[in-house]
This record gives C-alpha cells, structure tokens and sequence, in this order.
C-alpha cells in the first residue's frame, strides 16, 4: 500500500507551497505558480508556471510609485513644462499691463488698465470715441439700420419691430415697384402691376391669340383660324357661298353653272346635235320623224304629261338610246280620230344610229312598243299632213318663225346693229309685272355724265322676249327710266317661266344669272351709247336683289 502525505507551508513572502510526499517512491518535482517576468513588480524567481499575475510601474515611474525621469517646471514627471503664449502653468496669459493673469485691457485708444468703465470704444461707424449709433430706421431700405450721430425720436419701440414706413408693429410692406404700402403685385406672366395684360385670349402669357371680328379666340395656341367663322360677305356664322364665279350671297339658285365649253357662267351651250356651240348644221334634219297615231286629240292632250312620257320612254327603248335624246316638237289633230306627233333626236351626234333602228321597223311593230295604233311612218316630219316650207324641222302648223331668227332672236329680222339688237323704239318697251323684279339705285352724282331726259335702259342680251316656251332668248328690256339729276330706281322685271308643265307658258324679262347690259339713249342728239358701269353695291349679273351704280362712262358711239 502506497501512502501519501501532503504539507501546505506558507511562506512569509505569500507563495504558497505544495509539497507532496510520495512514500511509495516515483517523480519529486515541485510546481510553483507565480509572475515568471524579471521586468515586472511582482517577479517570483522561483515560479516555474506562470499565472498571468505580472504588474509593471506607469511610464517614467518605478515599482514604488517613484519618478524616475526629469520633472519639469510645472512638477510633471517628463512633463512639457509651461506650453506656448501662457505665462504660467496655470493656463494664464499676459495682459496689456504685461502681468501674468492680470485682467488689463488696451482700448481703441491705446490706454492699458483694468478699469472697464473708462474704456474707449470704436461707434458704429468704425471711429474711436465716435459719436454715431445705429439708427432705428432703415431709410434706404437695405436691411440694415442706418448709423447716425443722432438717434430718430421714433426709435421708442420696446419690440424694435418697424415696417417699411418706420411704424413700430406697422404692417406695411413693400410692393412689387419697392413702394412702401403699394398695392401692385406680380401677375400671373411675373410683371410688376401687369393686371395680366401681357396675356393673350387663350391666357397664354405673351402668346399670339387674338379674338377676331366673331368674337372668337383664334391663332397662337388655339389652332383656330382668325376669322374662320366668318362667310364670304364677312357676316359672322352667315350662311353666304362664293360660287364659282365669285358671286357671294345665301341663294344657291342663283349660283353660276358651267358651260359646256368649261366655262362657269359662261352661256355657251349645246345645240341639238350635242355639239357646244353649235348651230345644229353637224346633224341633219333627218333625225326627226313623224308617227300617225289612231287616237283621239282630246284624250290624248287631256292627259298631255304622262302619255308623252309614255310615248318618249318607249320609243327611246325602241332606238336603244337614252331618254333625255327625245324631243316632241309638235302633236296635231287630223281628221276625228287621229293625231300626228313629231319628234325628234337631240343632244347627241348619233341622231342618225337611233333613227335608223326606227325606220326598218314597221306599223305593226312600233305599235306594240307604244300600245297605240301606228297608221303611218315618216322619216321627215310634216310629210304626213303638213309642211315645213323653211326645213327647220318644226312644222309650219306650229313654227313660230317660218324662216330664220337674226342674231338678235327676230324672225326674219335686220340683225346684230352698233348697239347690238336695239333700234329707234327698243328704249319704249314695257314689260307687264311679273311679281319678282330687282332694283338699280342711280345716285344723282352720276349728272356730271348724263344729261335731263337721258334715258337709260337694261337689257338682258339673252333674256325671255316674250310668252312663248317655244321662242328663242334674245335681247329684252327689262327697266328703263329717264334721267332728271336726282337719285333715280330702275326696276328690273324678272321672267317666270311654267313651260315644264303641260300648256304652260313664260313671261318675258330678264332670266336669273345672265349678264346685263346697260345703254343710254340721249334725245337731244339722237344718239345710243352703251356704258362701262362700275357697281358699289352688286354686279352686272342678273338675279342679285339691289345694285347701286357707283360710276358711269359713256362709250364712243362711232365705235
């Protein structure tokens, strides 16, 4: 059995010992905890296991607290001594009187003492020992108060608060224009008192809108056109049309057509071989035919629109053309029970094509097309029962003129003159009212032209000459009066014409649209003139209401 006895010795130096004892033989080795560094406080030379217990001296000093460098002059261990600018190791500086912490002051005059009460000081306005002071008003309005010699006696102001007139407490600012208690202010385009002026219309500030003669706010940014809402007479959401002849009024009846020769209000027109134009020589009279009919004169006037339409709308499909190329030219009753209708082909240059797909067909078969008993065939109209002793193609029971029309629409008459179709009494005629007529003011300005009893007359070169639907236009009179240096009104009487309904009829006058003509006749010299007119109200385009003449010349009669 192995026994082991352990002593526990303390030492007088505080290490504490082990000591075992191993009866039963074996390792004698002795372990010693304790500070194993020679350099620090606490070493144990005879530990051999260091516990970490190691404890050095503060720098500069020793292991008992002892200074072992220099001391300064302040009693530092190592220290600095008294730093920079002090004068002793206090913090304390060197007054003006050159003593260490004492409180002598050198003022703006150069005196040193520590008396504060007698200092002398620099004034507002940087002089020493001045006399100025800071003012309690702002006059020019700076931010800064003014530095015076004299203080204002309104400076008696406990919140030292003024507004810009120098009021304690006041509430008056400055405006836009810097006037104290002004009442202009910025507008919305940023001008001082602008009220907003430099907007346009639309509130564009310095745009280009501009209300126009409708009222309406137009160009700049609103994309409208200035004066777009106006009509061609200038009137605001009027109704006027420019028509194509430059005319400008709220009547399109009255509008200007296209000729056939592509003339807007020109009077060119189709003759009735459909040639513009033209004096119906290009076809030849052969185009027409007559047709006698087992009817009854009477039944078949009676009813005188449908049984020609009837009539016209067969033989077109006949002659396979249209049925706008058939004209009736006359009916005549012969002996109880019949009639003869003459037609004929217009407008077109295949008169002779239609014709001919007419003639190779008998009685029997045109009066199946037209559902009337067809008694007789003639290529040449009038060969049944009448005559055309001028071959004008209408037959001489009916023809208004047997013979020619001159250029002025007589039959048979003189022609084209000086003064186009007038002769000696042209200036007399009177047309009955019709009901519709224009009116032409002469100003009595125009006396420095014409002379008392001057008479003036208006013509329509193409009018409507008389009641006829068969009669060709020609020059008409349709007012006149005569001239006593006063304002004169010329009436102008207007044709009506009903010969689109059946034994309807016309009345003569001027026809709507054609050009005037306006010719003076002078008494005392026996002479005709034709005018040069210049109008400040309307033209010289029939059919327009009122025209007033501005001026007018008279023509060289041997011209």
């Amino acid at each position: 059995m192995i026994k082991i006895l352990k002593y526990i010795i303390a030492t007088t130096i505080g290490i504490l010992f082990i000591i075992s004892c191993n009866s039963g033989g074996g390792d004698n080795t002795t372990n010693i905890l304790g500070c194993t560094n020679p350099l620090a406080c606490n070493f144990n030379a005879l530990a051999n296991i260091d516990d970490n217990t190691c404890s050095y001296p503060e720098e500069s000093y020793d292991c008992n607290d002892e200074c072992i460098a220099e001391i300064d002059e302040c009693g530092i261990c190592n220290g600095d001594g008294i730093p920079d600018g002090l004068c002793d190791c206090d913090g304390n500086t060197l007054d003006c009187a050159n003593e260490c912490g004492g409180t002598s002051v050198e003022d703006c005059a150069g005196i040193c003492d520590s008396d504060t009460s007698n200092d002398t000081v620099v004034d507002c306005a940087g002089e020493c020992d001045g006399a100025s002071i800071y003012d309690c008003i702002d006059s020019d309005k700076d931010g800064i108060f003014d530095c015076v010699q004299q203080i204002s006696e309104i400076c008696n102001c406990p919140t030292g608060i003024y507004d810009c007139a120098g009021v304690c407490d006041g509430n008056l600012e400055l405006d836009c224009d810097n006037i104290c208690g002004g009442s202009a202010v910025l507008d919305d385009c940023g001008v001082c008192d602008g009220n907003n002026t430099n907007q346009d219309c639309a509130g564009v500030c310095f745009g280009d809108a501009v209300v126009d003669d409708c009222g309406v706010c137009s160009e700049g940014t609103t994309g409208l056109i200035f004066n777009a809402d106006q009509d061609c007479a200038g009137t605001c959401t009027g109704n006027a049309l420019e028509d194509n002849c430059g005319t400008c009024d709220v009547d399109p009846d009255n509008d200007c057509v296209e000729d056939c020769d592509g003339i807007w209000g020109g009077l060119a027109i189709e003759d009735e071989c459909g040639i513009c134009n033209g004096d119906n020589s290009s076809c030849s009279t052969s185009n027409a035919m007559s047709l006698s009919l087992n009817t009854n004169y009477n039944d078949f006037i009676n009813n005188y629109d449908q049984n020609v339409s009837e009539f016209m709308n067969n033989m077109s499909l006949l002659a396979n053309c249209d049925y706008s190329k058939i004209e009736v030219l006359s009916i005549e009753e012969i002996r109880t029970t019949g009639i003869i209708i003459n037609f004929r082909f217009i407008n077109t240059t295949s008169a002779e094509d239609y014709l001919e797909q007419l003639i190779v067909l008998n009685e029997e078969e045109i009066s199946e097309a037209i559902n009337i008993e067809v008694l007789e065939i003639s290529e040449t109209i009038c060969d049944i029962t009448t005559e055309d002793i001028d071959n004008d193609t209408i037959c001489d029971s009916v023809d208004d003129c047997i013979g020619s029309y001159d250029g002025c629409g007589v039959c048979e008459g003189p022609g084209i003159n000086n003064l186009g179709c007038c002769n000696d009494d042209c200036f007399e005629s009177e047309l009955p009212s019709t009901g519709i007529s224009n009116h032409m003011l002469l100003p009595s300005s125009l006396s420095a032209v014409l002379q008392n009893n001057d008479i003036i007359g208006v013509f329509d070169l193409y009018g409507n000459r008389d009641n006829s639907c068969f009669s060709e236009p020609g020059v008409v009179l349709v007012g006149s009066n005569t001239w006593e240096g006063n304002d004169m009104i010329v009436n102008l009487t207007e044709s009506i014409d009903h010969c689109s309904i059946y034994l309807g009829a016309r009345t003569a006058g001027y026809i709507p649209g054609n050009t005037m003509e306006i010719k003076i006749y002078r008494p005392s010299d026996n002479t005709y003139y034709n005018t040069n007119i210049t109008f400040s109200i309307g033209s010289n385009t029939f059919g327009e209401g009122f025209y007033q003449v501005e001026d007018l010349t008279l023509e060289d009669p041997s011209q």
